[in-house]
């Protein structure tokens, strides 16, 4: 989607960014989350076991994407003669 200027836009936020939004505290403007204590509490754990299991769910459904470059790597390793007691085993963790 193109904004008023003719630039491009993204309208796809990260539920990460979406809660971070959420929760600032912000001039002449009152922030209901935040004034429900024991319920913001419980609020903000289950705001971080989501995101925490999107970016689970990501690595278990993106192995081939995370892993296709270093696939390269091996593969010139191996090529070169490279020691092979060297090459290993990883596991790849996709950050933000």
């Amino acid at each position: 989607m193109r904004s008023r200027t003719g630039a491009e836009t993204n309208k796809k936020v990260s539920s990460s960014d979406f809660y971070a939004y959420r929760m600032v505290i912000r001039c002449n403007k009152d922030n209901v989350i935040l004034r429900c204590r024991e319920l913001c509490q419980q609020f903000m754990d289950d705001i971080c076991v989501k995101v925490e299991s999107e970016r689970l769910r990501f690595l278990r459904h993106n192995q081939q994407k995370l892993l296709a470059e270093e696939y390269i790597h091996l593969r010139d390793a191996i090529m070169s003669d490279a020691d092979i007691t060297e090459i290993g085993n990883s596991i790849y963790y996709y950050r933000t």
